[in-house]
């Protein structure tokens, strides 16, 4: 199930980025290709936007299937977090997941799933470390928050 959870997790991210800059992408071609294109060769002004066209068809595909994949994992996945420890060893990244399953006696139950990742000074964020530098406390981020924050600003893009 995890694994199902963390590829879901991670096509949401991964379409979020590609979505937000199709977005400019078309944009700048409507803006400058298109008008470039137009003066110099029609045909292949014609050409572009018919391209267009069929790329903006699949790229609204990924956004659809990248909202249905995060509500799909919603429905499980009732709270994550994610924290930067400083360890006897060096950086940690702390995922922690709580899930909600279904037991084969058709109750939900929820999990609490940590995961603990190692990682190298210069891989912890910037303001993580800056943070860190300054004495403050233990950074940490609500990743749903910040996964349907995501999608709604790539609603309305």
């Amino acid at each position: 199930m995890l694994p199902v959870l963390a590829a879901l997790a991670v096509m949401l991210a991964v379409g979020s980025v590609a979505i937000w800059f199709w977005h400019n992408l078309l944009g700048w071609a409507y803006d400058s290709l298109i008008p470039w294109l137009e003066t110099w060769n029609s045909e292949l002004a014609s050409l572009a936007k018919n391209a267009l066209v069929k790329l903006d068809q699949v790229a609204v595909g990924v956004k659809r299937a990248v909202k249905q994949a995060w509500d799909r994992l919603r429905e499980t996945l009732a709270k994550q977090i994610i924290e930067f420890r400083k360890g006897a060893t060096g950086w940690e990244v702390v995922i922690i997941s709580w899930l909600l399953v279904w037991l084969e006696s058709g109750e939900r139950q929820a999990l609490k799933r940590e995961t603990v990742q190692r990682i190298k000074w210069e891989e912890v964020p910037d303001d993580v470390r800056a943070s860190h530098l300054r004495g403050a406390a233990k950074p940490s981020a609500d990743m749903i928050k910040l996964r349907e924050t995501e999608l709604l600003e790539a609603a309305y893009d």
